[in-house]
């Protein structure tokens, strides 16, 4: 009994210590559960805070939606303060370039002279371009640093600034011909259709861009053709073009052509036009050249409509005529309809004066051209939404006087040119008058009777809207009397605001939106400082003023286009790149005058979105140029990234005006300016 007893006690206490035991070992991995947790979240919020640059560069990345859907909206706020608080740093501390963008832009992008070994100079290309694309991956699609990436790949990749190129062009041809690549293609079956086509639906874009026509007296005519791709380019740069064009058309899959056919009729073309590009000739010497596929009526109207006249009698040697005729054997016959066709889109979207620049031997060049025709369209874009936008709230006047106001004191403050000058710049200031077109200018630019018949004294712009004039309309916006009112109003000091920069964009409307007003008075602002640069009287400038006015630009404002002037030593560059440094210091005059005008612009105050609206309307826009995105979002996010990137960010009234805000959806303005 005493046994049994002893042997169950001897179990209850077995039991309870492995009981004791299996809580102490329950309680002790439980500890080392919470130590280890503890040492992963200390070493992560260590390496976070020690590595922000590292952790933010890695390969994989979330957009906004997947972020806020995987660890809630409490994450996605501290993840965006860090992006706002780290971006310029981020980005200085990748790459250390960027603190001075002309110096990053033109040493590392574009000058292949700048270090004598090759080797390292490819390598920090290529290191340029790495960081650039790590860049782009902390954001969406739209972040700057895409867009400023896309730019630089264009100056290292030749290929691709030509698509950047093709594409520009492409997209202003289609808009001004109002026409789709489908019904471009759809009536080009025979010659006689590209021929029949260009004389009644614009087409002749095309073909005009290799062949210019001058027609004289006497049924004579000059046909000038443009150098061949052949001339500037070698073969696999040629099919790059075909290729493009190709592309841009979405042909990739159409087999009623080959690229290789294009190519090798380039190739004869650039032979048969090595010695002599113009050629003498008749209508009817036109006609026989094509072996009468194209009439000499259809010639003669392609001729006048497409051509310019002139008062001379030309002659038609024997051997031109046989020359034209080898010409059009190559287009005409060699080539078929569609394939003519995309060779003279081609010269359309390369026309030869671009060809030439952009392929120079010098790839700084190439760069810097490249660069300044797109900022050129976005100016033009900028001019057409403001100006427009004013014209409807009858505020044109108001802004000339903030640009002027604020032009006089950016002279008083900084006294570029000696005191005497600087006076006497103010003094033409205060005698200037802006107006703007009048219903009889606009009447004299519309080729449509129904058109004039609809122009209101309400609105320009309006008018302008519905006419739906043409760029190309050269010849009616420079008719006699508009240029008699133009010269009229210099002669009072009153600048007419030109018909041409109130024009709509080509890439997408939107014009009542409300837009930015730093961008306003660029128009005008180029006018004041082109009017100002000059003697008043009109005479010869003096050597004393052409001298002061040298320093008179970069004296006002430091930034990428004077640094450019500096750099580029060539004569045939210096009339350009001294319009670049005009305009974008008037880009900054317009910023300046924005500063002391917003907080005076009740409407601004009074918007639901006043606050975001004032810090990221103008990023937004830097972004994209239309407010709906637009369908050619590629193209006018580029521009809007040279424009910000170029300009804006070396300025520091944008970086006053616009703040981090949790309530902006587009990237901090600290990281505008880092890149």
């Amino acid at each position: 009994m005493n046994r049994r007893a002893l042997h169950q006690s001897s179990i209850r206490t077995t039991a309870m210590s492995m009981k004791t035991l299996e809580s102490h070992q329950q309680d002790n991995f439980f500890r080392r559960s919470l130590g280890v947790l503890a040492l992963v979240v200390g070493l992560s919020f260590v390496a976070f805070m020690l590595r922000p640059t590292g952790y933010m560069k890695r390969t994989l990345s979330f957009s906004g939606n997947q972020l806020s859907a995987a660890i809630g909206m409490s994450v996605e706020s501290a993840v965006f303060r860090y992006r706002c608080d780290q971006a310029s740093e981020d980005a200085r501390e990748a790459i250390d370039y960027y603190a001075d963008p002309c110096e990053d832009f033109h040493a590392y992008a574009c000058d292949r002279t700048r270090h004598k070994v090759e080797e390292q100079h490819d390598d920090e290309r290529s290191r340029l371009q790495q960081v650039l694309l790590q860049l782009s991956a902390l954001n969406d699609s739209g972040h700057v640093a895409v867009q400023a990436a896309v730019l630089f790949k264009s100056c290292l990749s030749m290929p691709l600034s030509l698509e950047v190129l093709l594409q520009k062009n492409m997209l202003e041809f289609l808009e001004v011909t109002n026409l789709t690549v489908e019904t471009m293609f759809g009536f080009l079956k025979t010659p006689q259709d590209i021929a029949n086509f260009s004389a009644r639906n614009f087409y002749a874009h095309g073909i005009s861009s290799f062949v210019h026509f001058e027609s004289g007296i006497n049924k004579t005519v000059a046909v000038t053709f443009s150098r061949p791709f052949s001339v500037y380019l070698s073969r696999d740069s040629v099919r790059s073009v075909i290729s493009g064009v190709t592309q841009l058309l979405d042909l990739t899959k159409d087999r009623s052509y080959e690229d290789n056919v294009l190519v090798l009729a380039d190739q004869e073309l650039a032979t048969v036009l090595i010695e002599i590009n113009t050629i003498y000739v008749t209508i009817e010497d036109l006609a026989n050249a094509t072996e009468g596929k194209i009439a000499s009526s259809t010639w003669e109207s392609i001729a006048q409509n497409y051509g310019f006249l002139s008062s001379r009698a030309f002659s038609a040697p024997t051997e031109s005529v046989e020359r034209l005729r080898q010409v059009f054997t190559i287009i005409f016959g060699k080539l078929n309809p569609r394939e003519a066709a995309v060779y003279f889109i081609a010269h359309a979207l390369l026309p030869h004066p671009i060809l030439k620049v952009l392929f120079d031997d010098h790839r700084t060049y190439a760069c810097i051209r490249l660069v300044s025709e797109t900022l050129s369209a976005t100016w033009r874009h900028l001019e057409s939404y403001l100006l427009g936008f004013f014209d409807e709230n009858n505020e044109a006047q108001s802004v000339a006087s903030s640009i002027v106001s604020t032009l006089e004191k950016m002279l008083e403050e900084k006294s570029p040119l000696d005191k005497h000058n600087s006076a006497a710049a103010i003094a033409k200031l205060k005698m200037l008058r802006f107006g703007m077109p009048s219903i009889e200018d606009l009447a004299n630019i519309a080729r449509s009777t129904a058109c004039r018949g609809n122009l209101t004294g309400h609105s320009v712009y309006r008018n302008i809207i519905s006419c739906k004039e043409s760029s190309q309309n050269a010849a009616a916006r420079n008719s006699v009397p508009l240029r008699r009112r133009k010269r009229s109003n210099v002669a009072t000091n009153t600048i007419l605001l030109s018909v041409e920069s109130l024009k709509p964009s080509s890439f997408c409307q939107g014009h009542d939106s409300l837009l930015n007003y730093a961008t306003l008075g660029t128009e005008l602002a180029t006018k004041l400082l082109r009017h100002i640069a000059e003697p008043l009287d009109g005479a010869s400038p003096s050597h004393s003023m052409v001298k002061g006015k040298e320093g008179f630009f970069p004296a006002i404002s430091a930034n990428i286009s004077t640094c450019l002037l500096r750099t580029s030593t060539s004569p045939r560059f210096r009339r350009w790149l001294d319009d670049i440094a005009l305009r974008t210091v008037a880009f900054q005059v317009a910023l300046r005058a924005s500063m002391s005008h917003a907080g005076a612009w009740k409407r601004i105050e009074q918007a639901p979105d006043a606050p975001a609206w004032k810090q990221t309307y103008f990023v937004k826009y830097c972004q994209s140029l239309c407010n709906d995105g637009g369908s050619q979002t590629s193209t006018n996010a580029l521009d809007a990234a040279l424009e910000c990137n170029s300009v804006v960010m070396s300025s520091p009234e944008f970086a006053q005006l616009f703040g981090c805000e949790r309530e902006d959806q587009m990237v901090p303005s600290e990281y505008c300016l880092a890149l």
